[in-house]
């Protein structure tokens, strides 16, 4: 049979499209590969001997073994962290606190684990409070500039904290008696002590809660839903598996 040349072309096209859609199907389009990013504090991620570890690092790469992901999670200053994630797509940060400021900036997966934080004082201190109306009354209270704490002591009318750069620097502060409170994460007191060099023993919870906080990975915002959907699927099955309880008690203890 003769062919003209429309239709030579429209059997050129026709061939085309059939083995572009046979080479997707034998060999798919690789899942996208995400940047993970995490801070530096204990006990959730930190560096030690040259190897990233921690509660949350050791959680997040359970899932990367259901998703099928590298695992090329990096230490990044949170600030810059932050800052990234909110202006690039395929970008991962945890632990991140979940909040109403933060809802519709990210999408969410989690939570990975649940933290409380409370006021704390130098065991033996004179300070007595019951209450948040009894912690705005103290002379000074040390936080982490720019951080969540920071902002919400901020909101609820606190102004007799101290600023600092870091945890550490609370706890060290306290520790001396240059400060009557500090706000901090139940999860994270005892590491974060024997990183400070500070005595556990020496600081004392008032039983004043300040907030709960869960923890979680963000992604970058454009993120599809489906990717969320997958990630999430993964981070429950984890927490069904044996390896989950034994990396809640290797960190935090049961």
């Amino acid at each position: 049979m003769k062919l003209n040349k429309n239709t030579g072309y429209g059997l050129f096209i026709t061939c085309v499209v059939i083995i572009s859609m046979a080479w997707q199907f034998v060999c798919p389009l690789h899942a996208t590969e995400y940047k993970i990013m995490t801070e530096e504090l204990r006990p959730f991620g930190y560096l030690e001997d040259n190897q990233i570890k921690g509660l949350c690092v050791e959680i997040v790469r359970e899932v990367l073994k259901i998703v099928d992901h590298p695992d090329k999670i990096v230490i990044y200053p949170w600030k810059r962290a932050y800052h990234d994630i909110q202006h690039n797509p395929n970008l991962i940060l945890f632990s991140m606190g979940r909040n109403e400021a933060r809802e519709s900036l990210f999408k969410w997966v989690g939570p990975l684990v649940a933290n409380t934080t409370y006021f704390y004082k130098r065991r033996g201190s004179a300070i007595h409070i019951r209450s948040l109306k009894d912690a705005r009354l103290v002379k000074r209270i040390s936080v982490r500039e720019n951080y969540f704490t920071h902002t919400l002591l901020k909101a609820r009318g606190f102004n007799n904290f101290e600023l600092t750069r870091d945890e550490i620097l609370d706890l060290r502060k306290l520790d001396l008696g240059r400060v009557d409170l500090i706000a901090q994460g139940e999860l994270s007191l005892k590491s974060m002590c024997a990183k400070a060099g500070v005595d556990y023993q020496n600081i004392e919870n008032t039983g004043v809660k300040l907030f709960d906080s869960k923890l979680y990975m963000a992604f970058s915002k454009d993120t599809p839903l489906a990717e969320i959907e997958k990630w999430q699927k993964a981070l429950e099955a984890v927490k069904q598996k044996p390896v989950f309880r034994i990396i809640i008690n290797k960190y935090i203890g049961s």
